[in-house]
């Protein structure tokens, strides 16, 4: 009987019609060569290496009348000149949403990313001193109510998973978890210009139980189409950041001193009562440093269309998750442009400052500055074959030195694109 049911159930679910859907994919793989004169980012004992890499990925999607979902997969083999540096690295993005009604949709967007340290985190916090395997992952469930025709608010939670290889004791990294809870109201006053107010809340927590940090901020932005070709946007507001530091420690029962080198001498303890002459080894006992801060927190954009290409300016104050500290504020600034000079030929290049401290005043020496100027040509050989040449310069420097980290590198890169195949069910 139940067998039967089962069987009725899974019968009956196969008859229900399907809304039509719309699947797309799109691959390409790319051959690399790059020269990179201080791949560790050191300041001294620098690594120059000759690389080789192949990178296949592909997009892909499927929308329906109600729903949405697109994703990308990339895997990179990294090969290198110098033994103990080749990595296999991966991506894995995939975004996704279901109308639950015409006011309502609901979503789900994954992340995953393997890399190094000096790959996305670097470009993130600027803050790297070692060149170490690390695994991101991040799921991101999200809501959308749309009020009425011009006010919306949505609400998002966000759990990230952090591991790094290697000993945490020689890098300083641990692997951590980092919860959010963004909530936000839009409102649109005119169809170029939105105001947005949001909230959001953060839990960073170190696997090894050393490090807990909480983070609170409210921000009020906006969006503005200022022209066809100019786009502006940016927010601004308050955080407040508060971190837990736990440290073991062997120190003498209550009571008991420390034992000075002639006690030590007679008595071979660590430790002595002085009042009864009792002894006591050492106890393992954890110490606790509360720190707090306050400050701004905001983001500022500009997208700007220009007849052949494109420029694109942004500044950000942030609060970040860290393996080291638990949190920290980073600064930073981004300029893009894109030039075409024909439909084959086409430059960019990208330049970027970030500025990264600890959120609590910890004495962590964390503070860190980074530069990176890349510029690039692409030349599109033919339809699906594309070729370009890159030169990118790197500068990190500390605050408690003064020496500095440089970094040049050479890329070439051959890609071949395959079209898009679409089908419809």
């Amino acid at each position: 009987m139940k067998q039967r049911l089962t069987l009725l159930l899974l019968l009956g679910a196969a008859a229900l019609p399907l809304s039509a859907a719309e699947w797309a994919f799109e691959p390409g793989v790319e051959g690399r060569y790059r020269y990179d004169d201080n791949l560790r980012l050191q300041r001294q004992d620098e690594i120059d290496v000759h690389e080789g890499a192949l990178r296949a990925w592909a997009d892909f999607s499927r929308r329906t009348a109600r729903s949405e979902l697109t994703g990308a997969l990339e895997i990179t083999e990294r090969r290198f000149d110098e033994d103990g540096l080749d990595t296999t690295d991966g991506r894995f993005d995939l975004l996704s949403f279901y109308n639950l009604s015409p006011r309502q949709r609901a979503s789900l967007d994954f992340n995953l990313i393997k890399d190094t340290t000096l790959d996305s985190l670097l470009e993130e916090t600027g803050i790297v001193f070692d060149r170490i395997d690390r695994t991101r992952a991040t799921l991101t469930p999200g809501w959308l109510y749309s009020w009425d025709e011009k006010t919306q608010l949505s609400a998002s939670l966000g759990l990230t998973d952090v591991n790094y290889d290697g000993d945490s004791a020689r890098t300083g990294l641990g692997d951590y978890r980092n919860y959010s809870l963004n909530l936000s109201a839009a409102r649109s006053f005119t169809p170029q210009t939105q105001l947005i107010l949001a909230a959001g809340a953060s839990r960073f927590e170190r696997d090894d139980d050393t490090i807990q940090s909480d983070n609170q901020q409210l921000t009020l932005g906006f969006d503005h189409q200022y022209s066809e070709r100019i786009n502006l946007s940016g927010s601004l507001g308050a955080r407040r950041t508060e971190t837990t530091l736990r440290q073991g420690a062997f120190v003498c029962p209550a009571g008991f001193d420390r034992t000075d080198f002639f006690e030590f001498l007679v008595t071979g303890a660590p430790c002595i009562d002085r009042s009864t002459g009792a002894t006591s080894n050492l106890v393992q006992t954890t110490f606790t440093r509360d720190s707090s801060s306050t400050g701004f927190v905001g983001n500022f954009n500009a997208g700007y269309d220009l007849e052949r290409g494109h420029l694109s300016l942004s500044a950000s104050r942030q609060v970040q998750p860290n393996a080291f500290s638990g949190t920290t504020v980073t600064d930073s600034l981004v300029a893009a442009f894109e030039h075409r000079f024909s439909e084959r030929l086409q430059a960019d290049i990208r330049v970027q400052w970030t500025r990264s401290e600890d959120s609590s005043d910890n004495d962590l020496r964390l503070d860190q500055s980074f530069i990176r100027i890349t510029p690039g040509l692409r030349w599109r050989l033919t339809r699906d074959w594309s070729f370009r040449a890159s030169y990118r310069y790197t500068e990190q420097s500390r605050e408690d030195t003064d020496e500095d980290a440089t970094g040049n590198a050479v890329t070439l890169s051959l890609s071949y694109q395959w079209p898009k195949m679409a089908v419809s069910r």
